[in-house]
């Protein structure tokens, strides 16, 4: 798995290693697919900005070993943090997954 902050503890990118080059770009708004040409629209942004560091694009080192990620359900139950931290971790009771939740919100 990549990832990556665009703007730190804001907007991070996650490479979905697809062969159109997709990423998805997580936020506190939800998130989007970015296709490869707003990949290169964000390259020659940060050319013409002479190298300026707040623009600097996410690229993706990519393996061999690399498998294709699945695009991410538009739709999703709004209690999702809470099953994944009661289901799928070893986080169990009540608690724990409240305080769980808090902290991962920071």
């Amino acid at each position: 798995m990549r990832v990556a902050w665009k703007q730190k503890n804001k907007v991070l990118r996650y490479d979905l290693t697809n062969q159109l080059w997709q990423q998805i770009e997580i936020s506190s708004a939800g998130f989007k697919i970015i296709d490869s040409k707003t990949v290169l629209d964000e390259i020659k942004e940060y050319k013409d900005s002479g190298f300026d560091k707040n623009k600097v694009p996410i690229f993706f080192q990519r393996y061999s070993n690399t498998q294709e990620q699945v695009l991410p359900a538009e739709t999703f139950r709004s209690n999702i943090l809470y099953i994944y931290f009661k289901d799928l971790t070893n986080v169990t009771d009540n608690r724990a997954t409240t305080f769980a939740k808090r902290y991962a919100n920071h």
